[in-house]
């Protein structure tokens, strides 16, 4: 009996093995119940370099706010990173949701109301002119983000941000929210965003 009892208890664990190798072949377990267990801190094994459609400092990028700010968000199943094509194609390979491109361009990149947590890294996003990241939970000071200068609408409402900077080269920025933060000091000139006609 207590042989049956090692037999079963061996298979069990076998088949426990497979489930979690199908799950993470697959992306389809959070990584916050990966974390739970103590198995993973963060995913940190997408190779950018094997990416197809979009260039590899803007896929790096955009793993860096994964990997930031992922801790109990909902990206975590529903960006798939083991696609290598963000953009999708159409043969059926699968895109990364919440991002929409123009001609393997990112062009907008919309996670809104994602349970995001942490700070906001600075991200090279040359092209991008719409980025949606209001409601979430990121924190502390808002990058100068030197490297978007094609954005022209920013949504970062419903965080708890605690500094705003003057967005020195953002030649096309015409809409920033920022409200319903932490933000306590004056509001800058943005004399590089001579496009700006909202602010809040």
């Amino acid at each position: 009996m207590k042989k049956f009892g090692v037999i079963i208890a061996g298979i069990g664990g076998i088949a426990g093995l497979v489930w979690l190798w199908s799950g993470l072949w697959n992306n389809r377990l959070w990584w916050t119940d990966l974390t739970r267990i103590g198995f993973v801190t963060q995913q940190v094994w997408f190779d950018c370099k094997k990416i197809i459609d979009i260039d590899i400092k803007v896929c790096e990028s955009l793993v860096d706010l994964y990997k930031k700010t992922n801790w109990n968000s909902r990206i975590n199943k529903e960006w798939r990173l083991t696609s290598y094509t963000p953009c999708g194609d159409n043969k059926g390979n699968w895109k990364w949701f919440w991002v929409s491109c123009e001609w393997s361009i990112v062009k907008y990149l919309s996670l809104y109301g994602n349970n995001l947590q942490g700070p906001l890294p600075d991200l090279y996003l040359p092209h991008t002119r719409w980025l949606y990241l209001w409601n979430n939970y990121l924190v502390w000071d808002i990058p100068n983000f030197s490297n978007m200068w094609s954005m022209g609408q920013l949504e970062l409402q419903k965080n708890k941000l605690t500094s705003l900077p003057n967005f020195s080269n953002m030649p096309n920025l015409y809409w920033i929210n920022v409200s319903d933060n932490d933000i306590t000091q004056s509001i800058p000139n943005f004399s590089g965003s001579p496009k700006l006609y909202y602010i809040k």
